[in-house]
């Protein structure tokens, strides 16, 4: 049975580079696009929160600029920072008091001051060229062709990632050799040399899977930041599989601190970590030295991922204060958001928030719509209110199934670790309590990943042997088909809802109930995927 691979992929005319300058190509594209729609539509093309992040880099660098010119001293200052009765920087932090301005003076602005840090360049160069043609244009590019920058280089590390998965030994291909008692093969498979081909073509295809993403492009060209977190995580992954567990920790503790969601990836990291370190070892006397290796190894990237999530942290605080601590990390924890959320737990936020205003007196009367005034009225019932009255606890436990799910998908896959994190991300999106398009940033870039087992045919077996490749195939296509239905559909009750007034909170609901469900049933085929090729590589290399 064929494997799942165009044929142009195996071209010798193929080759990475020319996949990288598509992708490129067609974001510059989409850049200049982006430009003049901004123009002549009344819907910006512009993500709303890009124009949040530049106005913070406008107010940041007033900040950094008054703090330049004060009389502003260092002398001290780290002796004294952890008292707040003496330190001159809490509870506002130190650019606050110095005079100038913050990148929260602007409102909504909930992420890392690194992030303003990146569009800034943009501003400086707005200022330069005021008075010139295009000069309200220049900060908006700017920005964008940063983080479609960084996009592409998360192309480009999934193509390091699919090389390490491919040329190096895997994990199960050494235990299949340590219990069979013959050396490693140099790879998953056996006949390197005849399989090049298609190995080459699986890599380019991982990487096209990034590069030429129709979402991935239009996330990043409208100016989202989530690249930036996916390229740190794809660098992360990348150092795990080249055993740099302090890289690792390095590149993990850094995106924590730009978005705290990649600390899920601990619990994979360390089950992948003792798997690898304690399946090759065949006597008892290596095993054990195998399990002291894996824990001395947890202990050393644990040091180094809090060491690359603290001092940046560290630094926000002392520049910001609580106001860095409120609106970047604390506000992310209780988040609570019904607009724009494609989470099935939207529609009992939008009934805990909105139905509390329309029960308050005087409200839920004169001038209110009949959405309104439903809600109001279901607000009036005793058992409504003891439903609803605790949303908020109820949102704060929603992580108790995400945390379990991704959990045991973190064990049933350690020995897939680029699976595993694919997977675990989908989870997470899937599960939690708000979930925007944006998200999907956060696991397309590893979802190739999920892929390899489709990619690459047996290299043993006997020809009649039905293969379930084809059957996996076809699985998910289905799959996609369901998810994409379920994405569309959403996306256009969204637009009934928010652009002309329709009442279709309770339908949108149920569209998001079966984006879930195309979620859930997506990550199963995953699992078992990974689980086929994981067999596989065993009974290769065991025969």
């Amino acid at each position: 049975m064929r494997a799942m691979r165009p044929e142009w992929l195996t071209s010798p005319a193929t080759s990475f580079g020319a996949v990288v300058a598509v992708g490129v190509a067609l974001r510059v594209a989409l850049l200049c696009y982006g430009l003049v729609h901004d123009q002549l539509f009344r819907v910006r093309f512009t993500d709303v929160d890009y124009l949040v992040i530049t106005d913070a880099a406008e107010h940041m660098l007033d900040g950094l600029h008054a703090a330049w010119t004060s009389d502003w001293d260092l002398s001290g200052l780290l002796g004294n920072w952890l008292s707040a009765s003496t330190s001159p920087c809490w509870p506002d932090g130190c650019l606050s008091t110095s005079g100038g301005g913050s990148p929260f003076d602007r409102a909504t602005y909930r992420y890392s001051p690194l992030m303003a840090v990146l569009v800034m360049p943009g501003v400086i160069m707005r200022r330069q060229l005021s008075g010139s043609l295009g000069v309200f244009a220049t900060s908006l590019w700017f920005g964008k062709a940063i983080f479609c920058l960084l996009d592409v280089l998360c192309g480009t590390v999934c193509y390091d990632v699919a090389v390490l998965l491919f040329d190096r030994p895997s994990s199960n291909s050494n235990v299949a050799a340590a219990k069979s008692g013959r050396a490693s093969r140099p790879a998953q498979f056996r006949g390197p040399t005849t399989l090049s081909p298609v190995k080459n073509a699986a890599k380019i295809a991982i990487a096209a899977c990034v590069l030429w993403n129709p979402l991935m492009i239009n996330i990043c060209s409208r100016g989202n930041c989530d690249t930036l977190v996916a390229l740190l995580c794809l660098l992360m992954l990348r150092s795990f599989l080249r055993r740099s567990y302090v890289a690792a920790g390095l590149w993990c503790g850094l995106a924590v601190h730009v978005k705290i969601y990649p600390i899920i990836y601990a619990a994979a990291l360390v089950f992948a970590l003792w798997y690898r370190e304690t399946s090759l070892k065949a006597a008892a006397l290596r095993q054990a030295s195998g399990w002291i290796n894996s824990l001395r190894y947890t202990i050393v990237a644990a040091g180094a991922t809090i060491f690359g999530a603290g001092v940046p942290t560290l630094l926000s605080t002392l520049a910001y204060g609580h106001r860095y601590i409120d609106e970047a990390l604390l506000y992310h924890v209780g988040r609570l958001d019904h607009r724009h959320n494609l989470s099935f737990y939207f529609y009992g936020m939008y009934l805990a928030t909105f139905g509390r205003e329309a029960s308050r007196p005087g409200r839920g009367s004169g001038g209110t719509s009949s959405t309104e005034s439903a809600v109001a009225a279901v607000h009036q019932s005793a058992l409504a209110k003891e439903l609803l009255s605790d949303y908020t606890t109820l949102g704060s436990s929603a992580f108790l199934p995400q945390v379990a799910a991704m959990l045991v998908v973190a064990w049933s896959l350690r020995a897939n670790v680029g699976q595993a994190l694919a997977i675990q991300t989908v989870v997470f999106v899937a599960f939690n309590k708000v979930s925007t398009v944006q998200y999907f940033a956060w696991y397309l870039p590893f979802i190739p990943f999920v892929l390899i087992p489709l990619m690459l045919p047996a290299a043993s077996g006997s020809p009649s042997t039905p293969s379930p490749v084809a059957g996996f195939i076809l699985s998910g296509k289905a799959l996609l088909a369901l998810w994409v239905i379920g994405f569309v559909g959403w996306l256009l009750l969204a637009k009934q809802l928010e652009f002309d007034g329709e009442d279709r909170f309770f339908v949108l609901w149920l569209c998001s109930l079966f984006f879930f469900v195309a979620h859930v049933l997506m990550c199963v085929w995953g699992i078992a995927a990974s689980k086929w090729h994981q067999r596989r590589v065993l009974t290769t290399h065991l025969a």
